[in-house]
């Protein structure tokens, strides 16, 4: 049995942000809302979990960029698997503005 694989990001976006983002970048996984984020199924079985927290705004002289953590924990999936999440979560994350 494979472990979990976690990763933490610190993203420069906000929850609202984020959160419009995120359907169209974990495609093909289903998304449904828990109390701390989302879990995310796949046809085959596989699961993520996204836990996110808003953390205080960064503050760059009179500019204050809104910031999250995001931690996915991936269960039950193999590095390429992962590895292939994150090139599409990426992608359309960084364009959300993270």
């Amino acid at each position: 049995m494979s472990e979990n694989i976690r990763i933490e990001l610190d993203m420069g976006l906000s929850e609202k942000d984020f959160d419009s983002v995120l359907p169209n970048a974990v495609k093909p996984y289903e998304v449904q809302i828990t109390d701390t984020g989302y879990s995310l199924e796949n046809d085959s079985g596989l699961k993520v979990i996204i836990d996110k927290t808003v953390m205080p705004p960064r503050v760059i002289a009179s500019a204050r960029l809104p910031r999250m953590m995001v931690v996915l924990t991936f269960d039950g999936h193999t590095e390429a698997d992962v590895k292939e999440f994150m090139k599409r979560f990426n992608r359309y994350i960084h364009r959300g503005g993270g």
